[in-house]
């Protein structure tokens, strides 16, 4: 199995069209035509992970931050990045990333359950997921089956909807040629039989699932179906996420759900924090630049990495509160969504996620 085939389904979980203009996600270093022989996920692409990667006998490492940002026009290996690139050069390990395309579908979706508040809304648009209408005929008997597995694979949500889908009967007809195996009929003879045609629509985030179980679950051995891209269909994304509380909740008492939620080395609120809230935003990492978002979008509470002093002004001025809970603590659990998915789809892989010290040290006053 190659690292390609790893990334592929990274990429379903975030696709890199889903990345910011700024961004620089997706390959870093390496070659994705190597043999897999192990994963390694991480926040950081230091040389810590790197040297782990290593230890570990993980031959691709998968990062949230980008190990190249900046346009880089020399390589210093005394410095990083120089110095990582080397030793990944080296111990032959291919780096990868998901930044800005991960906050879009993964990060703040997992803090959202984390802190047991319901957001998923986002903050600033980006664009809309690509919705497919996927259409497929199938014996009658065995409808129902294939619908069920479409269905488990993401297919037929739409909003506040799920297992949707239209189906209608007909006749189909074929003949099977030799060095076919097919699940009706007779090689060299016509058949035609009743079949049902069924139509669901597939989130373009599941359409390699679905398609995988069209593929597993369809009875004939090359099943003919269309996947056509819908123009008047697809749910926004972007990055941030926001929502409304069923029952209004002090500062106080989201910042606590914070707390228990990621444990963060420090937890700083802007604002009154006997404050009833009711609408609630969340960007893991850097959100400090969506505070003003947060303001137009008449938020009470925004819960982010790290804020400015004078954006943190500004928020209080406006009557925003903030919870500032740490860069790193807001982006680490995503470590575990990406191992948990990897998992999932390679058990035989050897997939390890890799958390290190955050670099501030907190001194007592």
């Amino acid at each position: 199995m190659s690292h390609q085939s790893v990334l592929s389904y990274m990429e379903e979980l975030a696709p890199l069209s889903y990345a910011a203009s700024w961004d620089n996600c997706g390959l870093q270093f390496g070659n994705p035509g190597d043999a897999c022989r192990g994963i390694l996920v991480s926040v950081n692409p230091s040389l810590a992970a790197a040297q782990e990667a290593g230890r570990l006998g993980a031959n691709l490492l998968i990062t949230h931050h980008p190990l190249l940002f900046k346009a880089t026009k020399r390589l210093d290996t005394r410095v990083d990045p120089g110095r990582i690139i080397q030793f990944l050069a080296e111990a032959g390990i291919t780096s990868y990333a998901a930044h800005t395309n991960l906050d879009a579908t993964a990060c703040n979706h997992h803090l959202s359950k984390l802190f047991g508040i319901p957001m998923d809304r986002p903050l600033e648009v980006e664009g809309r997921h690509p919705f497919y209408k996927l259409v497929v005929t199938v014996p009658i008997d065995q409808s129902h089956g294939l619908l069920e597995a479409l269905w488990a694979a993401g297919a037929g949500k739409l909003g506040e909807y799920d297992r949707a889908g239209f189906w209608s009967d007909g006749t189909a007809s074929f003949r099977p040629l030799q060095g076919a195996t097919p699940a009706v009929g007779a090689i060299a003879q016509d058949h035609a039989g009743p079949e049902r045609r069924i139509e669901v629509l597939v989130p373009g985030r599941v359409r390699g699932a679905v398609l995988g179980a069209l593929s597993q679950h369809h009875p004939y051995e090359s099943p003919a179906y269309d996947l056509i891209r819908l123009e008047n269909a697809g749910e926004p994304y972007g990055i941030g996420l926001w929502g409304e509380l069923p029952s209004p909740m002090t500062a106080y008492e989201v910042a606590e759900r914070v707390r228990t939620g990621i444990h963060p080395r420090t937890l700083r609120l802007v604002g009154d924090g006997n404050r009833p809230v009711s609408r609630v935003g969340v960007c893991s990492g850097a959100g400090g630049d969506l505070v003003n978002r947060a303001i137009e979008l008449g938020l009470d509470l925004f819960i982010t990495g790290e804020v400015r002093y004078h954006t943190a002004l500004e928020a209080a001025q406006q009557g925003l509160c903030l919870v500032e809970a740490g860069h790193q603590a807001t982006e680490e659990p995503v470590v575990d969504v990406v191992v948990e998915y990897l998992r999932a789809r390679f058990p035989d892989l050897a997939i390890q996620g890799f958390s290190e010290p955050e670099p501030f040290e907190v001194l007592a006053p």
